[in-house]
């Protein structure tokens, strides 16, 4: 799962719908992810935090963990990735998802 460096570009704000923050985000994330079948509901809601600044940018819609879609799909987002410990500016495409929910699911899929 790709993460931006410190200092990297947002990612474009286009149709990514922003979605509350903190704490209480954390625990309905960790109880989305148990729902899901997650064994590390936990693990969840920390990536969560770390992927998508507390909620504050998802990478794409509803899609809190910075899932690529592979399949040329989803929403176009300027990022930075690192190749041989340099970072890079490039724009990549992550998936969309029509729920938060739906986006965990798929977390929890990829496992």
């Amino acid at each position: 799962v790709g993460r931006r460096a410190p200092g990297a570009a947002a990612p474009s704000r286009g149709a990514i719908p922003r979605m509350g923050g903190g704490v209480a985000e954390g625990r309905r994330i960790a109880a989305l992810a148990r729902a899901a079948g997650d064994p590390w509901p936990r693990v969840a809601a920390a990536q969560w935090a770390l992927e998508s600044a507390w909620g504050r940018r998802p990478s794409g819609a509803n899609n809190v963990f910075g899932i690529k879609a592979w399949d040329g799909s989803g929403t176009l987002v300027a990022t930075t990735e690192w190749e041989n410990g340099q970072p890079v500016a490039t724009s990549a495409r992550f998936a969309d998802y029509a729920s938060v929910a739906d986006g965990v699911a798929a977390r929890v899929r990829l496992l």
